[in-house]
């Protein structure tokens, strides 16, 4: 559902409402191992809403000598079958300093549940696998163990992102510069790398 909910001095609020299922499923056999067949299955129901709320405009003429000012809200929740809950959120603010000049600052924190097949693929060992070993710069056979982890948890990834756009005098011509910095707690990753 998209629409605009109300009309503020800046001008109109605007409002997008989405809600959604999805379902995930996987049948894998190894006939290496014991385990045989292994059936895996996901429900996804999830929510979100993203508001725009106008704060300054220049074309409505309110507080115009500020620039145009807006400000960028959403939050969503996923329901997965197989693992909980999941929430994401996200705060933006959007400066028009000038026609040509524009500054953007966001905040998102997104939660992320392990793949299927990372929760619940079957335990698989495998020996003499070359490995490279990086701290003492030599390879190794060994033994690896791989499949499914049900205990992992989920990953969140909280990041920030400030940014501006100049449009120059050159005919063509944007000059963009972003800063990023992500943070994230208990990432899934294979190993070896």
């Amino acid at each position: 559902l998209i629409g605009r909910p109300a009309h503020l001095p800046g001008g109109d609020i605007t409002m997008t409402v989405k809600g959604g299922y999805a379902y995930t499923g996987i049948t894998s056999e190894d006939t290496r191992s014991a385990v045989g067949r292994t059936a895996l299955s996901r429900n996804d129901l999830s929510a979100g809403v993203n508001i725009g709320i106008p704060i300054t405009s220049r074309r409505e003429g309110f507080l115009e000598a500020v620039g145009n000012l807006s400000l960028n809200l959403s939050a969503g929740i996923n329901d997965l079958s197989d693992f909980g809950t999941l929430k994401d959120w996200s705060a933006g603010l959007t400066w028009g300093v000038t026609e040509k000049l524009n500054l953007q600052a966001s905040y998102l924190v997104n939660e992320k549940a392990p793949s299927l097949s990372e929760l619940g693929n079957p335990q698989i060992v495998s020996f003499n696998v070359p490995v490279f070993d990086f701290t003492r710069g030599e390879t190794a056979l060994v033994t690896v163990t791989g499949g499914g982890n049900p205990g992992l948890l989920k990953e969140t990834d909280r990041d920030l992102k400030i940014g501006f756009n100049w449009q120059t005098p050159l005919k063509n011509t944007m000059l963009l510069a972003e800063y990023f910095r992500n943070r994230s707690s208990n990432v899934t990753e294979s190993f070896p790398v």
